[in-house]
């Protein structure tokens, strides 16, 4: 049986992939980080996620090249590749066997599936049955007087991590907030935090990978982030969480590639508010920002 220290160790793990991915990460570098050995670091890291340690870095780093390939068009595939840590020709190979679609294509927004299939063409099926590719053209009509740039504190959070659709976060939101709810009425309510690691116009939805967070003074678990201070850009939502996907999908490609420094596969932070309205969510999603 998994211990919880042993899955606090693989979410370390995680942690360590998303904040080096322009690194030449490797399995034993991972293992070394964590203090086990290659063989039963890969044997512990598969048993929970589902994924060996180095399909999983790999499946990070091509992830967010494709997310960058469809968001910021002022990036050459050559510039992605080298973030990544790939040559143009590896990057493009490695991203084939991965996606069955060449960057190119994913550039030109050719999503559509060919007739005759050439490798599994994921994202096309992901783009496609999540969203259509019609979804990647933004308006941003929504964000018209919704974000500011708001300078952050420090900040402490304790997190309980989930993998699998996004779409279940409403249920376990409110099962989350209601066990951090304070025994004692005069004590003040915490503040709520979530963290997205994955785009799901990309990442097939049962990797997709968050946090739910509680900001505290002092951790007590083992499970927990330091967010640094900094100033972020923050748009504001507030409305159907059905609704959500859409206006988080309209920030990230329409507002924050034409704004700010190529955002290069960061978590997103999201701050919660109180919602009276059922069904309705009040949030902010932040993420660090930098002047062009």
């Amino acid at each position: 049986m998994i211990q919880p220290e042993q899955i606090a160790v693989v979410n370390q793990a995680i942690n360590h992939v998303h904040e080096r991915l322009s690194t030449p990460l490797t399995a034993e570098a991972l293992a070394h980080h964590c203090r086990y050995s290659r063989h039963h670091f890969n044997r512990l890291f598969t048993a929970v996620t589902g994924e060996s340690v180095y399909g999983f870095i790999k499946r990070q780093k091509l992830e967010t090249g494709a997310c960058l390939l469809m968001k910021y068009p002022q990036l050459s595939i050559t510039d992605i590749a080298s973030f990544l840590n790939y040559s143009s020709s590896n990057f493009s190979d490695a991203f084939f066997k991965q996606f069955g679609l060449r960057p190119n294509l994913v550039r030109k927004g050719q999503f559509s599936t060919p007739a005759k299939k050439t490798g599994h063409q994921i994202l096309s099926q992901i783009i496609n049955h999540n969203y259509g590719a019609k979804k990647i053209q933004h308006k941003g009509q929504r964000l018209r007087g919704t974000i500011s740039i708001h300078d952050f504190p420090e900040r402490i959070l304790e997190y309980t991590r989930v993998i699998g659709p996004y779409c279940q976060l409403q249920s376990l939101w409110k099962q989350y907030i209601s066990q951090h709810i304070p025994c004692d009425v005069s004590q003040p309510m915490p503040r709520f935090f979530g963290i997205a690691y994955n785009d799901p116009l990309v990442t097939q939805p049962e990797q997709l990978i968050y946090d739910l967070c509680t900001e505290v003074k002092t951790p007590k678990s083992l499970q927990w982030h330091r967010i640094p201070s900094g100033r972020y850009a923050c748009y504001h939502f507030e409305g159907p969480f059905s609704e959500l996907f859409e206006a988080y999908n309209e920030f990230m490609a329409f507002w924050l590639p034409t704004n700010i420094t190529p955002y290069w596969g960061k978590a997103c932070l999201e701050s919660y508010a109180p919602c009276p309205t059922p069904g309705h969510v009040s949030l902010e999603i932040c993420v660090p920002f930098e002047r062009p």
